[in-house]
């Protein structure tokens, strides 16, 4: 089949010449011009190809179907293939004086064809399936959608039209790091598979949901599988809870902090780090002196206040990387990893034991609350998690024997923070 001429313009440009090219020569889409009786004009070998014949025999003549002037048909228009079903779309414009009308015929044949696997089920059937409360979609052998219920519209963002004919893992916006692929070719090969909390994307409002799947073999009459069904299952709310509920058996609920559990989890990773690279790390442990008063004058609320106002202090003397967890009652622990010496503890010490100092009010009340801190060096002082946290718990409470409001490296001669 020889290509049709290329259409000009007046004064053509080069470049020009070249998009409009492409544009007519290069897509999928059959694009023909008709003149003001309806006969062919000019006509692409796509179209040539979807009206059944050759571009030179089809030239001069009738246009064998009728233009609908609301604009889009629907046509059957045979080739040697059998029938396609084609969608036109029509656009007028006027050349050299005289009125042309423009043609593109878009192929719909897979997609009518995938609306008609769909329609073949039975209303019943296909209405539970689109109330159904889960997400429910089908998948041909390869991987295109041929049902798509409401649920997974709302879950997914994808409307059925949308959805169908497209391949189920571009649809679907699965944010976890999961091999979609390979899941459906283990169904396709007769094996079930249950994928628990994915994350998934909205694609309409950009919400994130999570959510279990169980992907099953479609079986055939013949007992071959010939897709895959997808049942779909919101778990947002149970996997919320159980994040609030790993948040609080993890961090203390009045300042927010992680809590001793969580630290000495943290503690091990940072040991272990610290092992690898050869790198030193410190462990603090901080105990607000005289808490007991401001509890036993003002009452807890008053208590509870300057707890928090002392863990903001204190995180503001911490450099980046470091981190804090409430150990019980007014005690707090703070890992230093990356450390070179002592001399990087006793600067973070003195800072916070200046800061914290500083008057506080609560519940119309001052107060100037001092606090003792003892710290271990790792791997000098101690070189597992317990053995740094215990030796610091003993710097701590020498710190507290030796007057308060310092602090004191296990092993060592207690030290005064400088400033006022």
């Amino acid at each position: 089949m020889s290509d049709a001429p290329i259409m000009k313009h007046s004064n053509p440009d080069a470049s020009m010449q070249e998009i409009c090219h492409e544009i007519v020569f290069g897509g999928s889409d059959g694009i023909l011009m008709l003149d003001a009786g309806g006969r062919i004009e000019f006509l692409n070998p796509v179209a040539a190809k979807l009206l059944g014949g050759e571009s030179a025999d089809l030239i001069g003549t009738a246009f064998p179907h009728a233009v609908n002037p609301d604009g889009t048909t629907i046509v059957e228009p045979a080739d040697g293939d059998g029938h396609k079903f084609v969608e036109l779309q029509f656009s007028s414009v006027r050349m050299k004086g005289s009125d042309r009308t423009i043609v593109k015929m878009i192929d719909i044949s897979r997609i009518k064809a995938l609306r008609s696997a769909l329609s073949s089920m039975s209303r019943f059937n296909a209405e539970i399936i689109d109330h159904a409360g889960e997400g429910i979609f089908v998948c041909n052998e390869d991987s295109e959608v041929l049902v798509w219920n409401q649920a997974m519209t709302e879950l997914v963002g994808y409307r059925q039209g949308d959805a169908l004919g497209k391949k189920v893992g571009d649809v679907l916006s699965i944010m976890s790091e999961l091999d979609i692929d390979r899941s459906f070719k283990n169904a396709l090969w007769g094996k079930a598979e249950t994928l628990r909390d994915l994350r998934i994307r909205n694609r309409r409002n950009g919400e994130v949901r999570w959510v279990s799947m169980v992907l099953s073999p479609r079986f055939y009459g013949d007992g071959s599988v010939d897709g895959v069904i997808g049942l779909v299952r919101d778990v947002t709310t149970r996997k919320h809870s159980e994040d609030r509920l790993v948040y609080r058996a993890y961090h203390d609920q009045l300042t927010g902090l992680p809590n001793r559990l969580y630290f000495k989890d943290a503690l091990k990773t940072a040991i272990a780090n610290a092992n690898r690279e050869e790198h030193g790390l410190s462990v603090l442990l901080l105990d607000l002196d005289n808490f007991k008063e401001v509890n036993d004058r003002d009452g807890h609320e008053a208590g509870d206040i300057i707890l928090r106002k002392s863990v903001e202090r204190i995180r503001s003397n911490l450099r980046r990387g470091d981190s804090i967890a409430r150990y019980g009652g007014d005690e707090f622990v703070i890992l230093l990893p990356r450390i070179t010496g002592t001399e990087d503890v006793t600067t973070v010490c003195e800072k916070i034991i200046r800061s914290l100092r500083q008057p506080v009010h609560a519940m119309g009340s001052e107060w100037r609350i001092t606090a003792s801190i003892g710290f271990t060096l790792y791997p000098d002082d101690a070189r597992s998690s317990t053995g740094l946290i215990n030796g610091a718990d003993e710097a701590m409470y020498k710190a507290k024997n030796a007057g308060r409001n310092r602090f004191r490296r296990f092993g060592e001669i207690a030290g005064e923070a400088s400033g006022d």
